[in-house]
């Protein structure tokens, strides 16, 4: 038995987050005792908290001022100082980057830490426009990510070539671990009947799914959309889903007003249970400026359902073929190559059943390991075995 601390920043309903989750149940059957640090509470309790044991570095929102922020901050590394002191950890096991780095900051007891990494940071971090806060931020990182004390598991090769390019990390030190998902639950999941929307039998449906926020771009997806139907005016019958919430549901609704979008796009709340929605759609198209690996992608492919998306959304390693990678991403579609070829994928799903074949087959192979237990042993290995082969770090016992 191990003992292990799971640290996270927030729980909204993100992947990091429903990894966490997962894990802590994984790691409970298998016998380990663990303990779960969350940074920041939020106003509304997750659902997925619900009979767990876990402890706030924070009660309250982070005020705007930057007295309110510093003391904040001071209050959260405190109290996971004092848990990691008091506890006897064997892991500590940390999901995004303040997590990373507050509890590198608190791990005086040197216990073995491990980082995940789930976006391609160096695009997410373009955000910061003061110069000085970015270059700092990015040192941390590259100074936190190459200590001794520190293992890092990528969720993609795209995260991993990211973190050795732009912030210097030693590549020996980076293990590759990609989402997986429970493929048996999903497929009874998504039997389920959709009661929350009207599906039609003479509509064929796409779908978009995560937060409603810059990051997802969905912006950018109702324009592309909008092009595609003004092309198409006589295959009217394609309906996108974009399914989520966020802070930017507000704007997306009038995007849609703006671009006389009502009849044709629908918002849906977040899903317990996207899966039935899921069931019943053609593509998943997912827009975003930056990813690590999407959750919703595996989720997706579980039940040999065809995706596209921009290049930093879909990751290569999923496919055994170039251009069947090539056929099914586009450039940002803000860009008029991006809105292009979406449109060209469109009209390739929604009129012929190639683009959809030839998908499923370039990515068999990945799918075969499409298995949530299979990414929790990876875990569970690259914590505990200290002398794992770092030269092909892909490679675990089944």
């Amino acid at each position: 038995m191990k003992y292990y601390l799971l640290v996270i920043d927030r729980v909204r309903t993100g992947g990091a987050e429903r990894i966490l989750i997962d894990y802590y149940n994984y790691l409970i059957k298998c016998g380990h005792k663990v303990d779960i640090y969350v940074l920041y509470r939020e106003a509304t309790s997750s659902p997925w908290l619900d009979d767990l044991r876990v402890t706030y570095g924070s009660n309250k929102e982070v005020g705007a001022s930057m007295a309110s922020k510093l003391f904040t901050h001071i209050k959260i590394y405190t109290r996971l100082l004092t848990k990691i002191n008091c506890g006897k950890y064997d892991v500590i096991f940390t999901f995004l980057e303040k997590s990373n780095i507050f509890s590198y900051l608190s791990n005086f007891k040197g216990v073995k830490h491990v980082c995940t990494v789930h976006n391609v940071l160096s695009i997410q971090y373009l955000k910061i426009a003061n110069p000085t806060i970015k270059k700092l931020w990015a040192k941390a990182i590259s100074s936190i990510y190459n200590s001794d004390k520190t293992t890092i598991i990528a969720v993609s090769e795209q995260v991993k070539t990211d973190l050795i390019n732009n912030f210097d990390v030693d590549g020996e030190n980076i293990f590759v671990v990609n989402n997986f998902v429970d493929s048996h639950a999903i497929h009874i999941k998504s039997r389920e009947e959709v009661t929350e929307f009207n599906f039609y039998d003479d509509v064929s449906y796409a779908i978009n799914i995560g937060r409603l926020s810059d990051q997802k771009n969905q912006g950018s997806l109702l324009y592309a959309f909008s092009q595609y139907l003004k092309d198409n005016p006589i295959e009217n019958k394609v309906h996108l889903l974009i399914m989520g919430e966020g802070e930017n549901e507000e704007n997306l609704r009038q995007k849609i007003k703006e671009l006389k979008l009502e009849e044709k796009v629908t918002i849906i709340d977040f899903q317990v249970n996207p899966y039935k929605f899921l069931a019943q759609c053609k593509l998943l198209v997912l827009s975003s400026k930056f990813e690590g690996f999407p959750i919703v992608i595996a989720e997706t492919r579980s039940l040999g359902i065809p995706f596209c998306g921009t290049h930093y959304s879909i990751p290569q390693e999923m496919f055994t073929s170039n251009s069947a990678y090539d056929m099914c991403t586009f450039p940002d579609l803000y860009e008029i190559d991006g809105v292009a070829k979406f449109k060209l994928i469109m009209n390739s799903v929604f009129s012929t059943d190639t683009f959809s074949e030839e998908l499923l087959a370039a990515t068999s192979e990945w799918n075969s390991h499409n298995d949530k237990e299979y990414q929790f042993r990876q875990y569970c290995e690259i914590s505990i075995n200290e002398n794992i082969h770092k030269e092909n770090n892909k490679d675990f016992p089944d």
